[in-house]
């Protein structure tokens, strides 16, 4: 007899190899971004941390055509991975991106993408203290028992340049404060599936 999990999260975590072209280009829409003051604070939030704009996908206005290939990539293999009946060429759907920049005593509240299908973010440039993205367990119930005390309530990656994360959208996660007098650059990006599913040629 044994004890097996079920209800596991499907979590992904990759490292771009190589990304020099990729990151150059994202690089540059940086300083685009950075040039022209598009870096600004969600509003009716706390000031926490840059975006370039929530609700502005820089994938259709800027040049990111590498970075939109590879993460083309990483979700299909996470659709595999998980045996989906989805993939990214039978079934309509959009992927928004958009950058943000976490300065000293920056962070990001707790809060999840919403609706979302698949969310997750690429790291464009890393700092050594702080600013680690967290996750919290949507298995709340697991504290009111003591059996489970000690499964993590919260799981924390480091946030290594080059590394790419995808999960759920619905899974509530933040990003704790900046302590490096350095910038923290990465990318985040939403997939949403629609229902129309294309029919084969």
């Amino acid at each position: 007899m044994s004890v097996n999990g079920i209800f596991g999260l499907p979590f992904y975590h990759s490292n771009i190899e190589n990304r020099k072209l990729l990151n150059d280009q994202l690089y540059n829409v940086y300083h685009q971004i950075e040039s022209n003051n598009g870096f600004d604070y969600y509003p009716g939030y706390s000031p926490s941390h840059l975006l370039s704009g929530f609700q502005k996908n820089i994938l259709e206005l800027y040049d990111c055509s590498h970075f939109e290939n590879e993460i083309r990539k990483h979700i299909a293999a996470y659709l595999r991975d998980i045996r989906s009946d989805v993939t990214l060429d039978n079934t309509d759907h959009k992927i928004q991106a958009w950058m943000t920049v976490n300065k000293k005593n920056h962070y990001a509240m707790v809060h999840s993408h919403g609706t979302t299908d698949l969310a997750g973010v690429y790291y464009l440039k890393s700092i050594s203290k702080g600013g680690r993205i967290f996750f919290r367990s949507p298995l709340k119930q697991l504290s009111n028992s003591r059996c489970f005390t000690q499964i993590p309530e919260v799981i924390t990656h480091t946030p290594d340049e080059g590394k790419i994360l995808i999960f759920p959208g619905w899974l509530e996660h933040g990003v704790e404060t900046s302590e490096s007098d350095d910038i923290r650059i990465s990318i985040a990006f939403n997939v949403n599936f629609y229902p129309t599913i294309k029919e084969n040629k």
